[in-house]
């Protein structure tokens, strides 16, 4: 009876739990827990998570970088796609 209790509480969070944002990343500080075996695993998994948080950020960083340049290159693209076509016909019009 108390275990069905602790269930309905807890099933509202399994999901938010399962998440790829806590579900892969806490499996994997634990896998890696496991294989290290330090001796103060609590204080190694919280500096996992918070170099994995690091890496993340990073990532993230680096991807909005990537997006924002790539947009950058394509007006820039299309700006001197516009001049060349506006060139040539300023040429033909001579």
């Amino acid at each position: 009876m108390a275990e069905e209790k602790i269930a309905e509480i807890l099933h509202p969070n399994i999901p938010y739990i399962e998440s790829d944002r806590i579900g892969k990343v806490i499996c994997k500080g634990l896998a890696k827990l496991a294989k290290v075996r330090p001796e103060d695993p609590v204080d190694y998994l919280a500096k996992w998570l918070l170099t994995h948080q690091s890496q993340i950020n990073v990532t993230r960083t680096v991807s909005a970088f990537h997006y924002f340049r790539c947009r950058i290159f394509n007006a820039n693209l299309l700006k001197l796609s516009k001049d060349t076509k506006r060139s040539s016909l300023n040429s033909k019009k001579r």
